[in-house]
């Protein structure tokens, strides 16, 4: 009996992908290991999380739904494929595209497509606040795949009409 199953068919996270995504997600909320003992009010030791994120110490389940709790994610986070966090920081682009919400508010029935684009990125994000959004270059692609364009045009025309800001 092969206990490895069939190659190559999943890739499962390795303990150390893991415990670098731990350590990520702390890092994300800006938190030293200090900060999580201390708003965790003791309960999570900062020693312990130390030895989780890197890979010390065995993470039990209960841990885990104790601490992606805590850190306010989604348990299965924890265990997504990595990429190499190097190639992801590469990989992004430094321009920063911010939509100006409230001028898309007012805009006519020809931006039907960006307005129902942004509520929708709005709601997956949570993101309430209602007066400007920052959209990620994928974001720009997938508007220009909706409006039959490239991403240039719908950067000039979203420039054109005001509807993006000048970072």
């Amino acid at each position: 009996m092969n206990i490895h199953g069939p190659q190559n068919l999943f890739q499962q996270p390795t303990p150390e992908d893991i415990a670098l995504r731990l350590r990520q997600i702390r890092q994300a909320k800006g938190w030293s290991l200090a900060d999580v003992e201390i708003a965790s009010k003791g309960v999570i030791k900062a020693v312990v999380l130390g030895s989780y994120e890197r890979c010390d110490r065995t993470l039990s389940i209960k841990r885990a739904i104790q601490l992606t709790t805590f850190f306010d994610v989604p348990f299965d986070h924890l265990f997504k494929s990595q990429e190499n966090p190097k190639t992801v920081r590469e990989n992004r682009s430094t321009e920063r595209i911010i939509l100006d919400l409230r001028a898309l508010q007012s805009a006519p029935q020809e931006a039907e497509v960006f307005k129902n684009f942004t509520t929708w990125i709005i709601a997956q994000r949570c993101d309430w606040n209602g007066e400007v959004l920052s959209i990620r270059k994928s974001d720009l692609e997938m508007l220009a795949l909706l409006n039959h364009s490239s991403s240039d045009e719908v950067r000039n025309h979203l420039l054109r009409e005001r509807y993006l800001l000048q970072a």
